[in-house]
């Protein structure tokens, strides 16, 4: 992985003296702020509310904080059970210091995930620079800062948003070892150092073999193809006891990234294997032949021009609909950098690395129930498509220099104005339609609901939350109350446990039920008994509407009541007299 002579059938790399080095610096820095930028601003309202499963990571954080304990009340745990799946924990722990700092926010629970992509973009810099040029590395670095799929998972609680950034710091660290160097021919603080790159650059890719269920196939397979590719430097590294330490190094640090991982399957195997379990495609009585051809087609939809180029993955969730994963610029870079590594195979190892990354990102999603591209379980081709389209970019500009210096500063600046259109006008549906239309989505309506439900849920004998048309509305309650994770530990509740899934029916007197099962409760209310409801406008409550919540768009989406016993038929009516 250290840098290569260049071969005669390799476009010299752009801008690699020190002077150069230094010009490179500037536009770097503002590739950065821009990365950074379209990560961060306004990250605690786009996407607008709070997704369940970012909800459950941060009150997770939260009750750990509080009590050592998460919210079902397992002590540190390794996987954090969630609506009857696990989630890894390694996202989980990351958001502690942020809520300890910050509190329970949308802002900290997603901090961490926009901090860690925004990282992203100056590795892949230093990822590309080292083989191809400071030019590559800065086309890389824009490419991947204004990626819109990257964007989005960087501005999502979620653990599969910061796999792009841990697989580019496995390769950087893994490169800035130098292993082409003789290790006999280090001494003092240049072998430490060696040494301290390799265990950390194994240590980055244990961790991120079970950050995601995904990366437990990608990573491995990744790290296969690459001691493949460069086996010959591997073989020269087991022939002298120094060099065989260097091995020792990388294979120990992966050993301990992947310890708690290790731990996990042991002592609870069910915790690390349920997720796949659950998502996996096919059924007993479906042929190998229609198991084989559903997975063709669910790998092949990750590489369409629909999925990468025009709609994206359809999910509100974790992406935008009706906008690619790539920018539509890179319907053409993507072709040129594949047909660059195509053209130098035998010259360019790395090459062939990234495109075996590309080929290997979506082998995950292939197995499970989903079709036309998914965006979490197809995540680790990410890199690697941003990586190979700054391949193309970089063919178009020695094209033209080849042809003359104002030929080539005209594409450059040709370029870096379709990059900036593009980023514009995802930054027009990202930042003011999509909050918009996604609302639903993320039920950000709820936000201001429980805001007024914690203020007035004392003054009555029952809640009842409607679950129409919510999700995990119980762990939403959590989050936007924030509740006291003691109280919730120790205090009684119900879950409902349902095939393959579990949630929240009842927390003390607030209950997570449609309005229609109203009359199941009024039994078991006091006499004079208030009630507050909250049910979407098109069901019909009895009682005194006492205030509407809508949806960005105007829309009422809420509607909280005050009711009586009188209100409730198999309520117990007030005695004569009582006050009511």
């Amino acid at each position: 992985m250290s840098a290569q002579p260049v071969t005669e059938n390799l476009p010299a790399p752009s801008s690699t003296g020190p002077g150069a080095r230094l010009r490179s610096i500037a536009p770097l820095v503002a590739i950065v702020l821009i990365g950074a930028g379209l990560r961060l601003w306004r990250l605690d309202a786009v996407p607008p509310g709070i997704n369940q499963d970012e909800a459950v990571h941060a009150y997770d954080a939260w009750c750990l904080l509080k009590t050592g304990r998460d919210h079902d009340g397992a002590s540190w745990p390794i996987f954090f059970r969630a609506f009857g799946d696990y989630h890894p924990g390694t996202y989980v722990y990351t958001i502690i210091p942020f809520e300890a700092v910050l509190g329970l926010r949308v802002l900290a629970a997603r901090l961490p995930a926009a901090l860690i992509g925004a990282a992203a973009v100056p590795l892949a810099f230093l990822l590309v620079r080292k083989r191809y040029g400071d030019i590559a590395g800065l086309l890389a670095a824009a490419l991947l800062a204004i990626s819109p799929w990257h964007v989005h998972l960087s501005r999502l609680a979620f653990e599969a948003g910061t796999c792009p950034t841990l697989l580019l710091l496995g390769y950087v660290l893994l490169q800035s070892a130098h292993l082409s160097r003789p290790a006999a021919s280090l001494r003092g603080s240049s072998r430490a150092r060696q040494l301290l790159m390799l265990v950390s650059a194994g240590l980055v890719f244990g961790l991120t073999t079970w950050t995601y269920h995904a990366m437990r196939l990608v990573v491995p397979a990744l790290l296969i193809v690459t001691l493949w590719l460069y086996r010959r430097q591997a073989r020269q590294l087991l022939q002298t006891p120094s060099a065989r330490v260097s091995v020792f190094a990388v294979s120990g640090g992966l050993l301990i990234g992947l310890t708690p991982f290790l731990a996990a399957t042991i002592h609870a195997p069910e915790q690390v294997w349920a997720r796949a379990a659950a998502v996996v495609s096919g059924s007993g009585d479906q042929s190998i032949g229609a198991a084989g051809l559903s997975l063709l087609k669910n790998y092949a939809s990750h590489f369409s021009p629909t999925f990468l180029f025009i709609q994206g993955d359809q999910s509100e969730i974790q992406s935008m609909p009706n906008y690619g994963q790539a920018h539509f610029l890179a319907m053409a870079l993507l072709p040129l950098g594949i047909i660059h590594i195509l053209r130098n195979w035998h010259g360019d190892r790395f090459g062939r690395l990234l495109l075996a990354w590309l080929l290997i990102g979506p082998v995950p999603a292939a197995f499970t129930n989903w079709h036309g591209g998914h965006a979490l379980r197809g995540v680790g081709m990410l890199p690697a498509l941003e990586l190979i389209s700054a391949l193309g970019a970089l063919q178009l500009i020695d094209f033209a220099r080849k042809h003359s210096q104002s030929s080539m500063r005209i594409s450059t600046a040709a370029l870096i104005g379709l990059m900036l259109v593009s980023a514009g006008l995802f930054c027009r549906r990202f930042f003011v339609e999509y909050p918009i239309r996604s609302a639903p989505a993320f039920q950000s309506e709820w936000a201001d609901a429980f805001a007024e439900v914690k203020e007035k849920q004392d003054d009555y004998d029952l809640v009842l939350l409607s679950p129409d048309r919510s999700n995990q509305l119980g762990m939403l309650y959590l989050f936007w109350t924030q509740m006291d994770p003691a109280a919730y530990q120790k205090g009684d509740k119900d879950i409902e446990q349902l095939i393959g899934i579990e949630r929240i029916t009842r927390i003390g007197k607030v209950v997570f039920r449609p309005s229609t099962y109203l009359p199941i409760l009024g039994p078991q209310l006091p006499p004079c008994a208030r009630v507050l409801v909250v049910e979407r406008p098109d069901v019909p409550v009895a009682g005194v509407k006492l205030k509407s919540f809508h949806l960005p768009d105007g829309r009422e989406a809420l509607v909280m009541y005050d009711l009586t016993s009188k209100d409730i038929p198999s309520a117990s009516p007030c005695p004569q007299g009582a006050a009511k």
